[in-house]
């Protein structure tokens, strides 16, 4: 399955690409642009491909259509996802607000503001039922640096938007 996530993702990476292209002709970015679309929408990989292009030493836009393939899942699959792959994607996402951005002055907003609008979509789903200690983590996040503090505050404020 591995070799078929890294397969999957570096299709993924090559349609972004092309797709961010401003030399791109409009035909080849509606083309990856359908690619992407379909992948989110029907792919089993969604998960593990996302967190894969989410990583920080992907580039910025990568890292943020990866985030927004997590986003999407949360939001259209997650009722149908078993318990344990919601808290395995729920602990990756709190280990990607605690160590998968750059510094507060290096990290794209867009790229904070994608990962916050995951955590906060897990809240509306998750807590305090199946997260009741998710205020804890949250403080043990802000107290691990400046950036930490940034990203707490961020879910803190997209949160309290869509409460």
């Amino acid at each position: 399955m591995a070799e078929q996530v890294a397969a999957m993702c570096d299709q993924l990476i090559k349609a972004v690409m092309v797709i961010m292209d401003p030399e791109t002709s409009q035909i080849y970015r509606l083309e990856a642009l359908k690619f992407c679309e379909e992948f989110k929408e029907t792919s089993t990989l969604c998960v593990p491909c996302g967190l894969q292009l989410a990583d920080k030493n992907q580039p910025a836009v990568v890292r943020h259509f990866g985030l927004q393939i997590l986003e999407h899942v949360i939001k259209f699959r997650w009722n149908n996802m078993q318990q344990q792959e919601k808290v395995q994607l729920k602990e990756c996402a709190m280990q990607l607000l605690t160590n998968g951005t750059h510094s507060i002055l290096e990290e794209e907003s867009h790229v904070k503001d994608a990962l916050s609008r995951i955590v906060v979509e897990m809240i509306k789903r998750e807590w305090p039922q199946h997260w009741p200690d998710m205020l804890k983590e949250m403080e043990t996040l802000s107290s691990h640096g400046v950036s930490n503090i940034h990203s707490a505050a961020s879910v803190a404020c997209f949160f309290n938007q869509f409460r």
